[in-house]
């Protein structure tokens, strides 16, 4: 029992340590996603005079979340979407309906660009064109009568007549501008041919190009051995010469091919030709291998020439340097030191 005159704040701290120790954790379930709120063992505090000592409570709550969206919010989307009842009724005064169901023509300061904007859009696509031409045309009408042009002109008169006679029809429904009536038209569309296609039919005409010219060489190879042929069993001839120009009569060679057919009879020439050939071509072979060796040796010899040379030049300049830092007293400074105390130098 607490003694009267002292104030247990036991109660209210609890309750706020409870509210303050509340831990939502979220689980992935079957049926949707629900909040578990589980609360955290409350620790002991002191307040004044007063100590309270407190039990470990744990409690999980489960909240369902909706799957969809419940019907007030979705009426209140639908609203949100759906435009202002008022902006339909531009042009729609009660006293402008005629009883034709035309509306009247809008005030003098709209502009024609702008009556599709004072044209229901409930109305089906047909009657809101009819309107459009219906004011454009009053609006046209009107800009002539008031400039006064064509009043003396009689085509400009008929011109006008003709206009308003159009334009009563349409009020009256005898013309109609709809479209949903009208007849099809057997319009043939040319299908787009397929990249693979086209990509055939160029290599359709490559190959058949390839072809005619194999063809072409295939004859011209059966005519060349058709006057081989003929050229060998014709032996008889005063003059081999005359084989030849024959021959390139026929178209079988060129001008400049004519000479490969031009071959001596006589091989007399060609055998002496040969064994002089054949005797000093031992002594050439051995002149090029000479000539070959000395080239390796020689490249051998530079090389290894600029390879030693080049040493010697690097070692004397590694040694200039170091004489250099000596004569200087920096040969024991580190780079690493130097460029250390140029930043802090800049800095």
């Amino acid at each position: 029992m607490p003694q009267k005159g002292i104030f247990n704040a036991a109660g209210p701290c609890k309750a706020l340590q409870d509210v303050r120790c509340l831990k939502t954790t979220i689980h992935e379930e079957d049926s949707g996603f629900q909040f578990v709120r589980t609360r955290k063992p409350e620790m002991q505090e002191s307040y004044g005079d007063t100590s309270t000592h407190s039990s470990m409570h744990m409690m999980d709550s489960f909240i369902k979340l909706p799957t969809c969206d419940t019907p007030v919010i979705e009426k209140n989307r639908d609203l949100r979407q759906r435009r202002r009842s008022s902006l339909g009724l531009r042009g729609k005064r009660a006293s402008s309906i005629i009883a034709n169901g035309s509306i009247a023509l809008p005030h003098p300061s709209i502009s024609h660009e702008s009556f599709f904007k004072h044209i229901s859009e409930d109305l089906p696509e047909p009657v809101r064109m009819k309107q459009l031409l219906i004011w454009c045309a009053k609006r046209a009408l009107d800009e002539q009568k008031m400039s006064g042009l064509g009043k003396d002109s009689r085509a400009a008169s008929l011109a006008r007549t003709i206009e308003e006679e159009i334009l009563s029809d349409l009020i009256e429904n005898k013309l109609s501008p709809s479209w949903y009536n009208r007849k099809e038209e057997d319009i043939l569309i040319k299908p787009k041919p397929h990249p693979r296609n086209i990509e055939n039919q160029k290599k359709i005409k490559e190959f058949e190009e390839k072809l005619s010219r194999l063809k072409e060489e295939i004859n011209t190879w059966n005519r060349l051995e058709t006057s081989f042929l003929s050229c060998k069993n014709n032996r008889d001839f005063e003059n081999p010469q005359d084989i030849v120009s024959e021959t390139a009569a026929n178209g079988v060679l060129f001008p400049s091919e004519d000479i490969k057919l031009d071959c001596p009879i006589d091989h007399s020439e060609l055998l002496e030709w040969l064994k002089s050939e054949k005797a000093n071509l031992e002594f050439k072979v051995d002149r090029l291998y000479h000539s070959l060796h000395v080239i390796d040796s020689f490249t051998q010899v530079s090389n290894r020439y600029a390879t030693q040379l080049l040493s010697n030049v690097a070692k004397a300049i590694q040694e200039r340097e170091k004489q250099a830092q000596v004569n200087s007293g920096t040969s024991d400074i580190n780079i690493k030191d130097v460029l250390r105390e140029i930043t802090r130098r800049d800095e």
